[in-house]
Formats: C-alpha cells, structure tokens, sequence
C-alpha cells in the first residue's frame, strides 16, 4: 500500500483555523492522514495571520480567540514534517 503524502501551505491549514470557503477541501485532505508536510515558515506566517485576525474581534474576546488559535496552530504543527524552504 502506497504511503499518502500531503503539502499544507499557510493558507490552507488556516482556512481550517478560520472555517472560510476552503476550509472543508484542507479538512477532507488533512483527515485523509498519511505524512503531512508544510513549510517551516508556517509559525511565523500564521502568527501574523491570527495577530491580524485577532484585531478585527471585540476587545474582550481578542486575547481569549488570539491564545487558543495560536494552541491550535501549535497543536498542528505537532503534526506535521516541517521543511525548510531554499531559495
């Protein structure tokens, strides 16, 4: 049986995080298990992505939503093969 490999750019893992219009295409490829693979650079992206988001919420809900999505983000990353990316 064939081993099932999967890129995950930033955006799409989240799209899972965000639930917006590609988020159910990156779940369906994300549950399909297997190795998944992203680039190392996802931390830094998606910290700015959720620090951005997180300005856009009321400011009673900002730390709340900014710290449970960055335990997410490291909870994904637990799961993943992180490569480098060369220039």
């Amino acid at each position: 049986s064939k081993m099932h490999v999967a890129y995950f750019d930033s955006s799409a893992l989240l799209s899972m995080l965000l639930a917006d219009t590609n988020a159910e295409r990156a779940l369906e490829a994300w549950e399909r298990g297997g190795i998944r693979v992203s680039s190392a650079l996802l931390a830094f992206e998606g910290n700015v992505v959720i620090h951005r988001v997180g300005l856009t919420l009321p400011t009673d809900q900002l730390d709340v939503w900014v710290a449970e999505a960055l335990q997410w983000l490291d909870n994904v990353r637990n799961e993943l093969l992180l490569h480098e990316v060369d220039e």
